[in-house]
């Protein structure tokens, strides 16, 4: 356990060394892309933290980013995508993107860090940091799905995925299927496992997509 907590602190600080003071917006369809965040001490400039979207919304949130940015957020405990009340608080922008904000408490909480957050990246947004985007194959994610993010306006793009499609920004990782699902595991695993996949550090500096020299050998040294 010790070796471990001492290996992922050096794979953070490695991280923090590495990208230094580059500027750059993180949004993730789920808990993927927060941690990188806390790895460089950096305040969120994402309002997209402990929350997650199905693959419809989060395209929709992609496609009108400016203005879901700009949107009033309001609330149910009701989801389109089931007949349960859901026990945290569901956010809905412009009539049809649903949040689900699992990892709030209240929807007060969620309402006052997704604000605050979106407009650190709206200020970011105007003196142009680039934007990147993450999404993988949880929720039902297709491969229309996928065609449809892959088409969005954001310039740096990942996708994550058990099985293989065709674009330079898409890594098939079948090593990391959910055991329970036909799909990758959930976005904390799969960002603590990203250099069995690829090389996160040269995505941000680089926008390329792919698993380096360095980042093998990261994956050969974790406990």
């Amino acid at each position: 356990m010790f070796a471990s907590r001492l290996f992922y602190k050096g794979v953070r600080i490695f991280e923090r060394w590495m990208i230094k003071e580059k500027k750059f917006i993180l949004l993730s369809n789920n808990c993927w892309g927060y941690e990188l965040y806390h790895t460089l001490k950096r305040n969120y400039n994402t309002p997209l933290v402990g929350l997650y979207f199905h693959p419809n919304c989060y395209i929709k949130f992609l496609n009108r980013l400016e203005e879901s940015l700009t949107a009033d957020l309001s609330f149910s405990n009701r989801s389109k995508y089931t007949s349960d009340i859901v026990d945290y608080p569901v956010g809905i922008l412009l009539d049809d993107i649903e949040i689900h904000f699992l990892h709030y408490k209240s929807s007060s909480e969620a309402k006052q860090k997704w604000e605050r957050r979106a407009s650190r990246m709206k200020t970011d947004l105007i003196e142009n940091v680039p934007v990147y985007a993450k999404f993988c194959d949880r929720e039902g994610c297709t491969k229309e799905h996928l065609r449809q993010f892959h088409e969005t306006r954001i310039k740096y793009k990942l996708s994550l995925g058990i099985n293989s499609y065709e674009s330079p920004n898409h890594i098939t990782c079948a090593a990391q299927q959910d055991p329970e699902a036909d799909c990758v595991v959930d976005g904390d695993t799969l960002y603590k496992n990203r250099y069995q996949y690829f090389d996160i550090v040269h995505w941000i500096k680089t926008g390329q997509c792919k698993t380096t020299r360095l980042s093998a050998q990261i994956a050969k040294l974790a406990p």
